[in-house]
Order: C-alpha cells, then structure tokens, then sequence
C-alpha cells in the first residue's frame, strides 16, 4: 500500500489531528492526502528546502512514481553531482531558483517547480497504484554518498507494526534530516501514529529550534 492508504487506514477517524507544525503553517492529516499524477511511473529527485512541502511532496509520490530519491538542498555540489550523474532521473520536483539547479539541466533532467505540480483530489487515492522504490542517500562520511534502495516497508518496518493509533498525541521534535534513514523513522513513526511532528529547517539554530520545542510542547525527541 502507499503511503497515502496507509496514513488513511492507520489515522482513520483522525484524520482532522495536526501532523505537522511548522514556523508559520500547521498541516493536518487530511492535508497531506493526495497524488501526484503528473510523475506516475517517473524516477524522480525531490530537491526541496521547505520541510512541509517536502514532507508533502514524499507523500504524493509514493505510489505514482516508480523512484523517489529525496536529496537534501544543503548537499555539497560535487556531491549532488556525482549522485545525479551515477543514476537516472527523469525529473526533480524543487522549489529552487533556476541558478540552484544547474545539475540536473546538465544531465537534461526536467524540472518541475513545486508551485505547478499538480495533484489529484486529496480524497481520491490513484488506483494504479505501484510500489515506489525509495532511494535513499549514506552519509558520505567515508567516500562520495550512494544511493540506497528501500521501499516503504523497510523505511517504517516498525511503524507499519501499528493496528490502532493511541488515543494520546504525542508530539515529535524533528532533529533529523528527512532525507536520510533516521529522518524517516522519526516521521514515519509520526504519521503511521497519527502523532504530531514539529519541524524546522537544519539551517535553524540549534538554540531556536529547542525552543520551538519548547513552545509546542514537544513530548519526544
């Protein structure tokens, strides 16, 4: 199933519970429901800086496209050129400047600004649903990042456990990169819960984002 059943099978009843806070908009579960059928069947590089929006694109994806490889916008350039030029994409959905994406125009990858990207009713989930492979980064501490597949089930394996959402909401403090395999835990265990998720961007400092946590009464970390 993708990730848009099982948001709807997992929350259910609560689907009006807040899923995400960010700095000045707060997103619901029902808000996050919705496809992307303009990249059915495409691998496809999500290059995103706004973490709802990026949440909300991966969302979308899953299910539709054949890959989705989310990249961090903060990725060193000799890195991110050597991830795009050792796999295919057929696009990148961003919400960067044209001067930013100077990549992937090199290896003629179509871009689709987020703004344009269209989406399908948020109640109507594609029938032709496939199973997305996920393409996520290593770390690149040792030698240049590659990529590693997964699919949804190995990403949320313990989340996916789940048969019935505490009545309690517990509220997650993300510390993690969404793009890498500890992000995933944290905002899969989020949503497959029906749990609330406080973002911020990694540029924040780290004094302002505790205190984000703060402020939105944070329970777990």
């Amino acid at each position: 199933m993708s990730l848009n059943d099982l948001i709807i099978i997992h929350v259910a009843s609560e689907l009006d519970r807040v899923a995400l806070i960010g700095k000045n908009e707060r997103v619901s579960f029902s808000d996050l429901i919705g496809t992307c059928s303009d990249m059915h069947g495409k691998r496809v590089v999500v290059f995103i800086s706004n973490t709802l929006s990026l949440v909300k694109t991966l969302v979308s994806l899953d299910g539709s496209a054949q890959a989705i490889c989310p990249i961090s916008t903060a990725t060193d350039k000799k890195e991110l050129y050597h991830l795009v030029s050792e796999n295919k994409f057929d696009a990148v959905i961003t919400d960067l400047n044209k001067e930013d994406l100077e990549v992937f125009t090199r290896f003629n990858i179509q871009v689709y600004n987020l703004i344009d990207l269209g989406r399908n009713d948020k109640k109507r989930i594609n029938p032709s649903n496939q199973n997305s492979t996920w393409l996520v980064p290593t770390s690149g501490t040792t030698s240049l990042p590659k990529l590693v597949s997964h699919t949804l089930g190995s990403l949320g394996a313990s989340s996916l456990r789940l048969r019935k959402i505490s009545e309690q909401n517990k509220i997650w403090g993300q510390f993690y990169d969404f793009t890498r395999y500890a992000g995933y835990q944290v905002l899969l265990t989020s949503l497959l819960n029906g749990h609330t998720l406080v973002t911020s961007s990694l540029k924040d400092p780290i004094h302002e984002r505790v205190k984000r946590c703060a402020e939105e009464c944070v329970t777990h970390i």
